[in-house]
């Protein structure tokens, strides 16, 4: 039998096995299984609106909010019999906790009070209705994430963002379109069609690099370099990456990381100095380069700001949105004296009112104090722990994970969690607890490629079904 035969065989057996386990599935789970995809498809789609009143309410809240309330108190177990969620779900309560004592503590205003304990409860929420509805469900997932780019696209002309009008890449195409983009590379990954692969990412780059949304050109080219194969498992009989060592493979990852951070520093740097980004990008890139804390920091003074807020303040924050003239004060002396000024504008955020810091994690510690600290540090070493089994593995969706899980690294550090953010933070937390229960494949030895997802059999063997949009437990 030749080639082309024994592949056409193989893509029969499995579109056979697949049919028979649908066969097998009652008819009335199924009908329960497409209404749950019908409402992640809402769900992303209501991403297009926002309620603005005491403070803003994303659209996909209004139904998930409901959601994870029914489902919590008919299955309670699902979330805390599972000790991964159980985890979060402590972290996110001595959170709420400590935030509530601060704002005792510091005799916060009410509505500040009320505003910062329930961005840690929509927070909670968010994340138990993402784990009902879609945890170890791909499939639903890819429907959630795709409406949600369609969402995002549509929000642009419905609920359009105070930067939009000047910034509209930034702050309108750039997550919808990147996402779909993303989609798209995962159907091209698993037919190992590597380069077309790359070309999607490296298109949004391009686009962004035009644009000068230097972090998003970042987080483009570190998943490019973790994803796709830059350094082949072996030239002939000449094995370049380690067999039985996964730490080993570890460190070739982070030697592509800083790779891939470098090529986007020199891209940046030398095109907005060429003056072909524009006039605007160029004396930015020129005044924070140049400064003490070098580039990365030289835009970002509500950063440093937050870590003198957090040593004057560890154990207790200080208070939900405190206000403290002297933290703005010291933002201002900081750009002048070393030149970090804040030329490039950001989202319009409720955090802009209280003392500077521009972080999940600073923001959190800033506010409650030492235990919302410890939780997005926890977040993030799982988020780290997430990304580097999402490219060892090679998933199916491995360049959407990767992409989700370095974009939320990046957000963790220097990002405030606002009004939408939160949603993508509790679906991205949800992911990162699927993608870590996971196990790592054996490297000693060449691994038969099944056609059903095009990863180890012996993954199929372990009790998980992989296909590109749908996985469950048996």
């Amino acid at each position: 039998m030749n080639t082309w035969n024994s592949s056409r065989v193989t893509r029969a057996g499995t579109n056979t096995m697949l049919r028979a386990r649908s066969a097998s599935v009652p008819r009335h789970q199924r009908i329960s299984s497409y209404i749950g995809d019908v409402f992640a498809a809402f769900v992303g789609l209501a991403g297009c609106y926002i309620l603005k009143s005491v403070g803003e309410f994303p659209g996909p809240e209004f139904l998930l909010v409901p959601y994870a309330l029914i489902f919590f108190v008919r299955r309670p177990q699902y979330i805390l019999h599972h000790k991964g969620r159980r985890t979060i779900l402590i972290f996110l309560g001595a959170w709420l906790l400590e935030q509530i004592v601060t704002d005792i503590y510091r005799q916060s205003p009410t509505l500040n009070w009320m505003r910062g304990d329930a961005l840690i409860i929509f927070l909670a929420i968010d994340w138990i209705a993402f784990v009902y509805l879609m945890a170890h469900n791909t499939r639903r997932q890819v429907i959630y994430l795709f409406f949600g780019a369609l969402g995002s696209i549509a929000s642009t002309k419905i609920s359009p963002s105070a930067a939009f009008h000047d910034y509209p890449w930034k702050f309108g195409y750039a997550p919808g379109v990147t996402m779909i983009f993303a989609l798209i590379s995962c159907y091209l990954y698993t037919r190992k069609r590597y380069f077309l692969c790359g070309l999607s990412f490296f298109i949004v780059a391009g686009i962004s690099l035009i644009e000068d949304y230097r972090s998003f050109v970042l987080i483009l080219l570190l998943t490019m370099a973790l994803v796709l194969p830059v350094v082949p498992e072996r030239i002939g009989r000449l094995q370049l990456l380690p067999r039985a060592n996964p730490k080993k493979r570890i460190f070739v990852l982070l030697v592509l990381v800083l790779v891939a951070g470098e090529v986007a520093n020199v891209a940046t740097t030398c095109l907005a100095a060429a003056g072909v980004l524009g006039e605007g990008a160029q004396q930015k890139n020129y005044e924070q380069s140049h400064n003490k804390f070098g580039i990365l920091m030289g835009g970002r003074p509500d950063f440093l700001v937050g870590l003198r807020a957090v040593w004057d303040s560890p154990i207790l924050g200080h208070g939900s949105w405190a206000s403290d003239p002297k933290y703005q004060i010291m933002m201002q002396d900081m750009a002048f004296e070393y030149g970090t000024g804040d030329t490039a504008p950001e989202e319009p955020d409720e955090e802009r009112e209280g003392i500077p810091s521009h972080s999940h994690l600073l923001g959190a510690w800033v506010s409650a104090g030492i235990v919302g600290g410890i939780f997005w540090i926890y977040i993030l070493v799982i988020t780290i722990k997430a990304s580097v089994r999402s490219c060892l593995i090679k998933l199916p969706l491995s360049p959407l994970y990767v992409y989700l899980l370095i974009s939320f690294i990046w957000e963790n550090l220097f990002s405030p969690l606002g009004s939408f953010v939160r949603i993508t933070a509790a679906f991205t937390i949800m992911l990162i607890l699927d993608v870590l229960a996971l196990k790592l494949p054996d490297f000693s030895f060449a691994q038969p490629v099944s056609r059903l997802g095009r990863l180890p059999a012996s993954y199929l063997r372990s009790g998980y079904r992989f296909s590109l949009f749908a996985h469950r437990r048996r």
